[in-house]
């Protein structure tokens, strides 16, 4: 029976002298299309390693985005810790552009914007479902009504306005 030392060495697919190349701390390497780094606890992506070299540890569930999609482009300006939920925010809507500068003001307002959807969330949770909201809930709001309806909202307005509110409506056309 053969063995590892009696088998060829292109058979085991091993290197002649079975080197373990050992990087220095620092070192840089390219590998799955990234450039990673070498650390006291390893190889680290490069964009992670330089973000956490200036903002500490990188939270849990956050990612590093290219604000300029430019993945050779290591810049702290360029470099933001985003969440998949705002990434998919911002890629269902577009707000990820090659302008770095366009694509911070995209991220704002995924954050904003998810900040007021979870409030608004917390909020019809703790009241709880009122079967006026419910009606309303998953109808697409166009904000077209049909002509019965708004001689019916006219009407009632008309009905529980002041005068004041009547001479208004009469200049702009609503009888």
């Amino acid at each position: 029976m053969a063995t590892l030392d009696t088998l060829p060495k292109r058979y085991c697919g091993l290197k002649a002298a079975h080197e373990v190349k050992d990087y220095p701390i620092g070192a840089e390497r390219y590998r799955n299309k990234a450039i990673e780094v070498k650390t006291p606890d390893g190889w680290k992506l490069k964009s992670i390693y330089i973000w956490e070299q200036a903002n500490g540890k990188l939270p849990d569930g956050h990612r590093i985005m290219f604000a300029d999609q430019n993945k050779s482009n290591f810049e702290l300006d360029n470099l933001l810790a985003v969440t998949l939920r705002e990434i998919f925010y911002m890629n269902r809507r577009g707000l990820i552009t090659t302008c770095k500068e366009l694509t911070k003001v995209g991220l704002a307002h995924a954050r904003h914007s998810m900040t007021l959807l979870d409030r608004i969330q917390s909020l019809t949770e703790t009241t709880g479902d009122s079967s006026d909201n419910s009606k309303y809930r998953n109808k697409k709001r166009t904000g077209h009504y049909t002509l019965k309806q708004r001689a019916k909202i006219i009407k009632l307005s008309q009905e529980k306005t002041p005068c004041k509110n009547k001479q208004n409506m009469a200049k702009m056309g609503i009888k």
